[in-house]
């Protein structure tokens, strides 16, 4: 990993970096989605992580929203790690997923539908050592997110 991308990590996981990131994140990677095909992502090319498009129905509203997460590949599935940037609430695509959990997933310009489902026990405590591996930050954001306990969800590739 170069020097530049381990300092974009670091900075990603300290409180003001996360404040900053988290309001403007995901709309400068959705620009750059939507001018690439989907390919590309800020969080990809400056931090280098693996980054897919996760398209929820919403809880309320029914509507699609898309966001950009890091994720791990993990055979046909992916995981996501439901982080919100260490805050004390969980993020609105684990909430929309909870109540539809259904959802499309783009990596690369190619999409799929998936069905979410959060993982317990030793299935999550080896995802979850494997995602701190891949972004020790979100240990940092464990430990900001309090008495909440992050969850792991797997997306399983629909057949078809």
């Amino acid at each position: 990993m170069s020097a530049l991308r381990g300092a974009i990590r670091k900075a990603a996981a300290g409180k003001p970096g996360s404040w900053l990131l988290a309001r403007v994140l995901h709309r400068v990677d959705g620009l750059l989605a939507r001018a690439t095909g989907g390919r590309c992502s800020v969080t990809g090319l400056l931090a280098g992580l693996p980054v897919v498009f996760l398209t929820t129905r919403g809880a309320r509203s029914g509507r699609p929203h898309t966001v950009p997460l890091v994720a791990l590949a993990s055979g046909d599935e992916v995981v996501v790690i439901a982080s919100n940037w260490g805050r004390r609430s969980h993020p609105s695509w684990y909430v929309n997923l909870r109540s539809f959990p259904e959802a499309v997933v783009s990596v690369g310009g190619r999409s799929g539908v998936y069905t979410a489902a959060e993982v317990h026990g030793a299935r999550r405590e080896a995802l979850w050592q494997r995602a701190i591996g891949l972004y020790p930050g979100f240990r940092t954001y464990a430990h900001r997110a309090g008495d909440r306990r992050i969850p792991v969800v797997v997306l399983k590739r629909k057949p078809g």
